[in-house]
């Protein structure tokens, strides 16, 4: 957990507790949009890590001292994220378009990366309908066995339909749910700009799905 108690104490915020596979610990939300980023962190694979409520930035408005605690700080690959959820409708306000333009500065400095991230960046359908749907088999155990079997079978049918690949490891004995299991690790590839369902196409994955 961060550096800030998350607690919805005097105020109707809803706020709450996710599971990372990613992270193997509890990751505190306290908005409904930083919930569903995380869905999109856990499976983005240039993510090797992530904290809510990271650190304190401290900045000065007229002579003011103040403090900023961004809500996720992000390692992406080499690069290193610092980022403000917000609803698309707060982000021109004039306090908070000052108060970004001030700490996109600060990270700069440090080498690190502003970016606010709002809901219509985060909840484009029917993409995170399928991440939410794929990250209940993020714990399904896979083995060597599993991606063997959907390799020669995909050797075979470059394309396959999500039934058709299903249907081929039930009859190698391997449940259903280690092929939504290899999709959500990216060793399968469906396209989901388009709802996941069993006429879905599933090939071997040729690129990384990102988050940016």
């Amino acid at each position: 957990m961060g550096i800030r108690e998350i607690t919805n104490k005097g105020s109707k915020k809803v706020i709450g507790k996710f599971a990372s596979h990613k992270l193997k610990t509890t990751v505190w939300w306290e908005s409904q949009i930083e919930r569903d980023y995380i869905y999109l962190l856990e499976i983005d694979p240039e993510v090797s890590f992530y904290q809510e409520q990271p650190f304190h930035i401290a900045y000065q408005i007229e002579g003011q001292d103040h403090s900023y605690t961004p809500d996720f700080y992000v390692e992406r690959g080499h690069r290193q994220q610092v980022i403000e959820v917000k609803p698309a409708r707060e982000v021109d306000k004039e306090e908070n378009a000052r108060l970004f333009r001030i700490i996109r500065a600060i990270c700069a400095g440090q080498n690190r990366e502003f970016a606010v991230v709002t809901e219509t960046m985060i909840r484009v359908q029917p993409r995170l309908s399928n991440i939410k749907l794929l990250s209940r088999y993020a714990k399904v155990p896979l083995e060597p066995h599993d991606v063997i079997c959907c390799q020669e079978f995909l050797a075979l049918n470059s394309k396959a339909r999500l039934s058709e690949v299903s249907r081929h490891l039930t009859s190698r004995n391997i449940a259903g749910q280690v092929l939504y299991a290899l999709i959500y690790h990216g060793i399968l590839k469906v396209d989901f700009s388009q709802p996941i369902n069993s006429d879905s196409l599933i090939s071997f994955y040729d690129e990384a799905l990102t988050t940016k």
